[in-house]
C-alpha cells in the first residue's frame, strides 16, 4: 500500500519478507521505474545472481551494511539514485530526439513532395509564357524599337532560366521519390557513357577526359550516372582560360568503400566555399559568367548520401579542384575496366 501511494527515489529491501519476497517488490518497482537494492542475511552467490538478473541494481549482505560499513550502503544508494536519474534524463532526451527526427523526416518528405508537385505544375504555364514570348520575338522583332526588343529578350531569357530551374528541382525531388533498388553497378561503364554524352562539350572545349580502372559498386545506376555527368560537366564548364582542360577520374580502396576522385585543372574553388558549393541554389559566379541554376552539386550530394557515402572537395586556384565521394563496394568489387581516354 505504501509503495502504491508514495513515490520513492530508491527501494532498499530484505530478500525475504514476512508477507512475501523481494521479487514482488521488484515487479512493482519495474512498473513505477524505481531502482531496488536487495539485502539478505542468508544469501549465496547463486541468490545474488538471480536477484540481479531479476532487476535489482545491487545486492548486499547484512554484514556489509552493519556498523562501519553503513557508509558503503550510503554510497551505493546515492550512486543508484544518480544513475537512475541520469538514465531517466537520457531516456527523455532520446525520446525527444526520436520525435524530432520523425518530425524532420515528415517535413523533408512533405517538402520533397511539394517541390515535385510545384515544379511539375509550374511547367505548363511556364511553357505557355515561354512559347508566346518567343513567338512575339520572332514575329514582331522588326516592327518594334530597340527598347521593346530588349524587354522581349529579357522575358525570353527569364523564361528559359526558370524552365531550367524547374527541371533541376524536379531532378532533385526525384532522387528520393523515384530511387531504384541497389544492385551491382560498374562505374567504369557509367563513366564511359557519361563521356559519350558529353562529346559535344568535350569537343567544343578541347577538353581531355581520362579515367583509371574503375570498380563495381552497389547502387542506383541512373543516379550514379547523373553524379558523374554533373561532376565532369562542371569540370569542363569551369575550365581555366590559360591552360588546356584536363579531367581525370580515379579511385582508391578502403574497407567496405571505394573513394572516387574527379579531378580537374580548372579555375578552382576558394576554401571558404568548400561546403557552400553543395548547398542548393548556391552560386559562386553570376549567370553572365557561367550558366546554370546552382543545383548541380546539391544533386551530387543528395545522390552520394542516398548511397550511404559522403562528398567533399579540395581545391587550389592554380591547379584546379578534386571532388571526392565514397561508395559502398559491390558484390564483385574486383571487376574493373581498362583505362579510357576521350579528347
Amino acid at each position: 500500500e505504501k509503495l502504491e501511494n508514495n513515490r520513492f527515489d530508491i527501494i532498499v529491501s530484505d530478500v525475504n519478507l514476512p508477507d512475501g519476497d523481494i521479487y514482488e517488490i521488484m515487479e512493482f518497482a519495474e512498473i513505477v521505474d524505481c531502482p531496488v537494492v536487495a539485502i539478505t542475511g542468508r544469501g549465496s552467490e547463486e541468490v545474488a545472481v538471480r536477484i540481479l538478473r531479476a532487476g535489482a541494481v545491487d545486492y548486499l549482505s547484512k554484514d556489509d551494511v552493519a556498523g562501519e560499513h553503513l557508509l558503503a550502503l550510503d554510497r551505493i544508494i546515492r550512486s543508484a539514485i544518480n544513475e537512475h536519474k541520469t538514465r531517466l534524463q537520457i531516456d527523455m532526451l532520446t525520446e525527444a530526439l526520436k520525435a524530432r527526427n520523425e518530425e524532420l523526416e515528415r517535413s523533408n518528405h512533405e517538402l520533397e513532395q511539394f517541390a515535385y508537385v510545384a515544379s511539375h505544375d509550374l511547367q505548363e504555364p511556364l511553357r505557355t509564357i515561354s512559347s508566346f514570348t518567343q513567338l512575339l520575338a520572332d514575329r514582331y522583332q522588326d516592327r518594334l524599337d530597340d527598347e521593346a526588343n530588349e524587354f522581349i529578350e529579357y522575358a525570353v531569357d527569364g523564361a528559359k532560366r526558370m524552365r531550367g530551374l524547374i527541371q533541376d528541382m524536379l531532378k532533385y525531388s526525384r532522387l528520393t521519390s523515384e530511387a531504384e533498388p541497389f544492385k551491382p553497378v560498374d562505374i567504369g561503364e557509367l563513366c564511359d557513357l557519361t563521356i559519350r554524352d558529353l562529346t559535344g562539350a568535350i569537343n567544343e572545349s578541347g577538353a581531355v577526359v581520362t579515367r583509371d580502372e574503375l570498380p563495381e559498386v552497389s547502387g542506383d545506376s541512373h543516379q550514379l550516372q547523373q553524379l558523374f555527368l554533373n561532376l565532369i560537366s562542371n569540370a569542363i564548364k569551369y575550365r581555366s582560360s590559360d591552360r588546356d582542360c584536363r579531367v581525370h577520374v580515379s579511385t582508391s580502396e578502403s574497407e567496405g568503400y571505394w573513394t572516387v576522385c574527379v579531378s580537374d585543372n580548372g579555375i578552382g574553388i576558394a576554401p571558404d566555399y568548400y561546403d557552400k558549393v553543395f548547398i542548393i541554389f548556391q552560386r559562386l559566379h553570376s549567370k553572365h559568367e557561367y550558366s546554370g541554376t546552382g543545383i548541380g552539386l546539391a544533386i551530387c550530394k543528395k545522390i552520394v548520401e542516398n548511397h550511404g557515402g559522403r562528398i567533399w572537395v579540395k581545391s587550389n586556384s592554380s591547379q584546379g579542384s578534386n571532388f571526392y565521394f565514397t561508395l559502398k563496394k559491390g558484390e564483385s568489387s574486383g571487376t574493373v575496366l581498362d583505362n579510357r581516354k576521350s579528347a
